[in-house]
C-alpha cells in the first residue's frame, strides 16, 4: 500500500473528453458487452467455493496462534466484481478489538508468516 500522493505518474488523472449522448442503440450494445464480460470472466460456483474453502482453512490455521481471529472476504472477492483467478481480499479481525489501535499489526503479520 501507499498514499495517493505517492502514486506513480502513469496513474495520475488525465483529462478525458466527454462521452457522447447515450442512445438506445449504444445502450443495448453496452449492455450486451457487459453481460458477455460477466459470462466470460466472472468466477464460477466452484471457484467461489474454493475461495471460501481457502478462507476457512486459513482462519483455522491462524486461530491456532490467535484464538480470537476471524477472517472475512471483502472487495471484489465478495462484491461480485471479481474476475476468474483474481486475488483474495481478506480482512482479519480479532475478538475484543474494535480497531487496530493497541495492536502491533506488523509483528502479528510476521508471526503468522513464521507459523
Amino acid at each position: 500500500g501507499h498514499l495517493k500522493k505517492d502514486c506513480p505518474e502513469d496513474f495520475k488523472k488525465i483529462e478525458l473528453d466527454p462521452l457522447p449522448k447515450m442512445t438506445p442503440k449504444f445502450q443495448k450494445i453496452l449492455d450486451q458487452v457487459c453481460i458477455q464480460c460477466y459470462k466470460d470472466f466472472s468466477p464460477d460456483a466452484i471457484e467461489d467455493q474454493a475461495r471460501e474453502y481457502i478462507r476457512q482453512n486459513l482462519e483455522h490455521f491462524i486461530k491456532q496462534e490467535f484464538e480470537g481471529a476471524k477472517l472475512s472476504l471483502f472487495g471484489s472477492s465478495k462484491n461480485g466484481f471479481g474476475f476468474k483467478q483474481s486475488d483474495l481480499d481478506i480482512c482479519m479481525t480479532i475478538d475484543g478489538y474494535e480497531t487496530a489501535e493497541g495492536l502491533d499489526c506488523v509483528r502479528t503479520t510476521e508471526e503468522i508468516g513464521r507459523a
